[in-house]
């Protein structure tokens, strides 16, 4: 499988794969821990498991070989798990795996700490699952993933990167004068307005890429294998088909504009809430440069940025609400 097909335990798993080109799809369902519940679809051939970044199904835990496992689907659907000689095994259905087994619905496959469930589409389990993942992880508005998915997916990445050693960039973003929009037109207007811009970006947006939305007229994306500069050009196509595209209701048209913020990942940063400091300040510059535009993150914003919110006494996100950024 080529590189745009991996995905990451925590990563987003819908978009890593694209659909069996037969009648019934399988899957491997995270059965424990934080991220239960989400799916990983498999694909005809190979898919390899693993904590090594080349892997289609990386698992960033050290108890996980860097190949692990593979899963082998054939052109009948008939699945088979192998485990590739890793230090601490593989159990299917409590059982050690030697060489190779076949899979059936149901079969409960635990590779170090992680325990999968292998899933039939088609089988009841496999709904109520897509539901859970759905209910869980999904905003319903725009469809994009929500908050409490984002903190899963950016630990993963960084645990990631710290691996491989390979760049990522976060974007965030809101919709300038939302507060106006809301107020003036009303919440249905404003909503039409979210929905609006979550279908033209995700319409636009390479499928590698995760979009969250934070709450309100906040969002987030996560951008693999991007330094700070791809990060931008992508932040600035994002600004402009916002900016020209048409946000009509009702035969009125609404002017719509965002905001963007970019920052890379680095190692030697504490933890995620360091990448999304410097995000939201590069953010909180394009606010001050006029709005409808997009800042890569630079150590001289922190200078300008208010101290209370510096200092982490003070959110962001709520302090730009209280200014009416």
């Amino acid at each position: 499988m080529s590189g745009s097909e991996k995905t990451t335990i925590g990563m987003n798993p819908d978009e890593s794969k694209s659909d069996f080109n037969i009648d019934r799809k399988c899957c491997l369902m995270v059965f424990d821990g934080e991220t239960k519940g989400t799916m990983y679809k498999l694909l005809k051939g190979d898919t390899l498991i693993g904590r090594d970044p080349e892997c289609d199904i990386v698992i960033s835990f050290p108890n996980v070989s860097r190949k692990h496992l593979k899963i082998i689907v054939d052109e009948k659907l008939n699945v088979a798990a192998e485990d590739l000689g890793s230090l601490n095994g593989t159990e299917v259905n409590g059982i050690k795996l030697n060489g190779d087994i076949p899979l059936e619905n149901g079969d409960i496959v635990k590779v170090g700490s992680v325990t999968l469930k292998y899933l039939l589409e088609g089988e009841p389990e496999y709904y109520f699952y897509e539901m859970h993942r759905e209910l869980n992880y999904k905003d319903d508005l725009t469809g994009f993933f929500n908050r409490r998915y984002f903190n899963l997916m950016i630990n993963s990445e960084i645990g990631k990167s710290k691996i491989s050693s390979n760049e990522f960039s976060l974007i965030l973003f809101d919709v300038d004068y939302f507060k106006g929009v809301n107020d003036t037109c009303g919440h249905i207007v404003g909503d039409y307005v979210l929905k609006e811009i979550a279908g033209i970006i995700t319409k636009n947006c390479n499928p590698d890429n995760s979009i969250f939305r934070f709450g309100g007229d906040e969002f987030a994306v996560i951008i693999p294998k991007a330094n700070t500069e791809k990060a931008y050009k992508i932040a600035e196509g994002y600004r402009f088909i916002v900016e020209t595209h048409p946000f009509i209701f009702n035969t009125y048209r609404i002017p719509v504009t965002i905001s963007l913020g970019v920052a890379g990942y680095e190692k030697g940063m504490a933890s995620a809430t360091d990448l999304l400091r410097r995000a939201d300040e590069a953010l909180y510059n394009s606010k001050r440069e006029g709005r409808n535009c997009s800042s890569i993150y630079s150590p001289e914003y922190s200078k300008d940025f208010p101290p209370e919110v510096r200092d982490g006494v003070v959110d962001t996100v709520r302090l730009r609400k209280l200014k009416s950024f």
